[in-house]
């Protein structure tokens, strides 16, 4: 809807550079549907890895849409609400995408921690509106500092981002 010629749109402009910084941080991914669960649409790419049990993975998770499961959609076109680097036991037949992880870029932005449980630190970013959760290890280990980067905390692939 318009008014006096301008789009009203919902969208949050900090949102659309968060999106834009992931899509070309990861080198633009081609995500796979894997499920609907809930409210969300779930879809994922597999990381090249040289894990021997365990796979890694970008997942995103989009309000539930009416897209068939295994269609693809490129990073930048989901709208995602939680963003997530896993490494994961399971393992998803997917084709293995690749990047150059690359530190300039507007993604490479401090965090701090803001709360601590025996499962996760949670992490605040100045510059983006995000909160950055890192898991703990499948050992259970949490060797986290007190401050990082958003970048460092991607590639800990334990990590869930999610907007404020």
């Amino acid at each position: 809807m318009t008014t006096h010629g301008q789009l009203i749109s919902d969208e949050d402009p900090s949102h659309e550079k968060v999106y834009i910084g992931f899509d070309r941080y990861f080198n633009s991914p081609t995500m796979i549907k894997i499920k609907d669960v809930e409210a969300f649409s779930m879809y994922m790419t597999k990381m090249y890895c040289l894990l021997r049990n365990q796979c890694r993975y970008l997942v995103a998770f989009v309000p539930k849409d009416q897209v068939a499961v295994s269609d693809r959609r490129q990073l930048i076109q989901l709208k995602w609400t939680s963003f997530q680097t896993r490494t994961l036991e399971d393992n998803h037949e997917l084709p293995a995408h690749g990047y150059q992880p690359n530190r300039s870029t507007d993604m490479n932005v401090p965090i701090s921690k803001t709360a601590t449980t025996d499962e996760y630190v949670k992490y605040s970013c100045e510059k983006h509106p995000l909160i950055i959760t890192l898991l703990a290890k499948s050992d259970g280990a949490m060797q986290y500092q007190n401050n990082g980067s958003l970048l460092n905390a991607l590639e800990t692939y334990h990590t869930i981002v999610t907007f404020t």
